[in-house]
């Protein structure tokens, strides 16, 4: 509301918007003042809706439940990513924390997973950057379905890719990752002018340590998976 006890509203909605946790608030606004400028001073202080009193609580209710949707569509659109719709960087370090600490909490086994298209520049270079991404979107949706349900892939950056694997030993991971690259391997890519070409993927796995850091973890796969990239790829 505009007139609170202790202060005008303007001043506590400008101080939201200020802080960053709550800088993206969805924030409607409520008065008994009328005429057009407050309504201005509002939204030009980060107001999502303005009513005037006595209140249209339909009104009310039916905008909050939009603003509401509507933060909760954007907060999982920043941790989606975009080409590829796999969860991203920020949401996989999130997701590390949440399992690691399950599985030392009920003493499970974890394993990470690091994978790299094969010559994907090579790709770029030969077929162009929207055959590039094209690459990309159909490479994880094929990795992803070969997954299991409990599986996290994520995109940590261009064409590497990381995987959580919950309740799994390394082994299991390494067969999980031999599963998705054999159904990679099956897949197709076929240019407008004819041209056809197959991907390949290396990876590096390895078992979660309990109190391990995900950079740690992460250090340890790249190094394998630079060894299989070393030793042939695929």
């Amino acid at each position: 509301d505009l007139t609170l006890p202790d202060e005008d509203g303007r001043a506590l909605l400008l101080s939201l918007r200020e802080r960053e946790q709550t800088a993206r608030l969805p924030v409607l606004v409520t008065s008994g003042l009328r005429g057009s400028l407050p309504k201005a001073e509002c939204f030009a202080l980060g107001a999502e809706a303005f009513f005037e009193k006595p209140l249209d609580f339909d009104g009310v209710a039916t905008a909050a439940a939009a603003h509401l949707q509507r933060a909760t569509d954007f907060a999982r659109e920043a941790r989606r990513d975009a080409l590829t719709g796999l969860a991203n960087r920020a949401a996989f370090e999130d997701a590390f924390d949440r399992v690691a600490a399950s599985s030392r909490r009920n003493k499970t086994r974890l394993a990470l997973g690091l994978l790299d298209l094969d010559h994907f520049k090579a790709v770029n270079d030969a077929y162009g950057h929207v055959m590039g991404d094209e690459v990309l979107r159909r490479a994880t949706q094929v990795v992803a379905r070969s997954l299991r349900a409990s599986d996290l892939p994520a995109r940590c950056g261009g064409e590497e890719f990381s995987v959580l694997f919950p309740n799994t030993s390394v082994r299991g991971a390494a067969r999980a990752l031999e599963h998705a690259a054999a159904a990679l391997r099956r897949e197709l890519f076929v240019m407008a002018d004819g041209r056809s070409f197959r991907v390949t993927f290396s990876a590096g796995v390895v078992e979660v340590a309990d109190d391990e850091s995900l950079e740690d973890a992460v250090s340890q796969a790249d190094l394998l998976l630079y060894m299989a990239k070393a030793a042939g790829r695929d």
